[in-house]
């Protein structure tokens, strides 16, 4: 095995073990920065690599919310400083104190925004990592990152059953249902994921060291365990996207139960067999619903938009963003600011740490700029989906590019009411898959022996 992969795995472990929370003041992210760092040293001083088209557009895309945070850092003279959009309170404090002369970057929080800068280590480090390497050997991280959902089921299992909490991350509030991460909504969305990988994989050519059956077997428990966790986590999002992530597996597994059902001659037994899978299925997600750690389901059901935090505190997000558009108020400094815009009935215990809508928040934090990149990248990465569809299907890059743009899609949508890719674990998931979705582009016709045993 390439050097460059055994340094990749690794780096994932790493991330697996300590890359599940996104707040700046976590002493575990001393541990993942130092080592995307040492990662990403490797990957300059070692042997040269070119970017292709699968990695090429990924770190373009990378460096662009680099140069935009960057930006956001340079220092200004306090004139134009406070003629920005959102500033006129900040400047005329800065004039009672006498701060009139001093030079000021455009983000209101220098430390957040530099923070913010410093979290895009782990994902070029995976990217550069990835330019090492041929595509066959890219694809080979599809166990590596089913390993990492493992791990995870292992330790909310745990956790569920001891109550005692994950010891890295000592920010997290959520209880069992956490894992490995902060927030249990993260930890849902990784058990998401895992089910239509899960499909991808289990439906690969027969790997030489696991014969069929083993292979079914394992991909059918860890299915099992997935959807009976996924709501013990207690994320409403969670449930939901699971359900379009089950859909999803099906699809991927549609055409091998095809096969597997025009194996079994006897009609009737074909009939009793979908019957069988049907009322399996549902009895699963009876079960699911009436287990005392299905919270998920239980907040579901007693939901009160009007009361939920999020909800309620949304207009203030809006009016935030307006105030501070088209400058934006710098990345990482939504915390910050919102306290300007709190009322006193938005006064609690705890505090509003992000907007829990990461498109709207890049708006906020990164301005005009930032939603034109954002616009760009959503639209680049959408163009690609559709190019993954529409590649021929029997190729092994084809079929991950199409699990990447399901897995993708999922991420997104876990982003629209929450903030996952904040987190060093899911950048670098998320990183990956993008480079997966690029793959089709990288080669044209059909694959040959080797190519084809790429999921093995």
């Amino acid at each position: 095995m390439p050097v460059e992969q055994l340094i990749l795995i690794a780096l994932f472990v790493i991330l697996m073990l300590f890359g599940g929370a996104s707040r700046a003041d976590e002493p575990v992210q001393v541990i993942v920065r130092m080592s995307a760092i040492l990662a990403l040293m490797y990957a300059i001083f070692s042997r040269p690599a070119k970017l292709d088209r699968a990695t090429g557009p990924v770190m373009v895309g990378l460096a662009a919310a680099a140069f935009l945070v960057a930006v956001q850092l340079i220092p200004l003279p306090f004139s134009i400083w406070s003629s920005l959009s959102g500033r006129e309170l900040y400047a005329q404090q800065g004039s009672l104190i006498g701060m009139s002369k001093i030079w000021r970057p455009l983000t209101l929080s220098p430390d957040q925004t530099w923070n913010a800068l410093l979290s895009l280590i782990v994902p070029i480090s995976v990217v550069a990592l990835l330019t090492k390497m041929h595509y066959r050997q890219r694809a080979e991280f599809l166990p590596v990152v089913l390993a990492v959902v493992g791990f995870s089921i292992i330790v909310v299992l745990a956790r569920l059953m001891s109550g005692s909490g994950w010891i890295a991350l000592r920010q997290s509030t959520d209880g069992g249902g956490s894992g490995i991460f902060a927030n249990r909504n993260h930890q849902a969305l990784l058990f998401v994921i895992g089910l239509p990988m899960l499909a991808v994989w289990v439906t690969g050519h027969k790997p030489s060291r696991m014969t069929p059956w083993l292979r079914w077997g394992a991909a059918a428990t860890g299915a099992l365990l997935l959807i009976i966790l996924i709501p013990a986590t207690g994320s409403r999002t969670g449930l939901l996207l699971g359900a379009a992530a089950l859909v999803m597996a099906l699809i991927f597994l549609s055409d091998t139960a095809k096969r597997l059902l025009q194996k079994v001659k006897r009609r009737r037994t074909r009939k009793l067999l979908v019957a069988g899978m049907l009322f399996g299925f549902i009895g699963l997600i009876g079960l699911t619903s009436t287990l005392n750690r299905a919270e998920s389901v239980q907040r579901l059901m007693a939901m009160d938009i009007a009361g939920d935090t999020r909800a309620r505190l949304f207009p203030r997000v809006v009016e935030m963003t307006s105030a501070f558009f088209p400058a934006g108020a710098g990345f990482g400094t939504f915390n910050l600011a919102f306290r300007r815009f709190e009322g006193l009935n938005d006064l609690k215990l705890t505090y509003f740490n992000q907007a829990h809508d990461d498109f709207v928040q890049i708006v906020l934090e990164g301005g005009l700029l930032g939603t034109l990149i954002l616009a760009v990248a959503l639209g680049w990465l959408a163009f690609q989906m559709v190019i993954a569809w529409r590649s021929p299907p029997n190729r092994t890059a084809t079929r991950l590019a199409r699990l990447a743009s399901v897995l993708m899609i999922l991420m997104l949508g876990a982003s629209v009411v929450d903030y996952p890719l904040r987190t060093p674990l899911m950048a670098a998931l998320f990183a990956l898959f993008a480079v997966w979705l690029h793959e089709p582009r990288v080669r044209q016709g059909p694959e040959n022996g080797k190519d084809a045993a790429l999921t093995r």
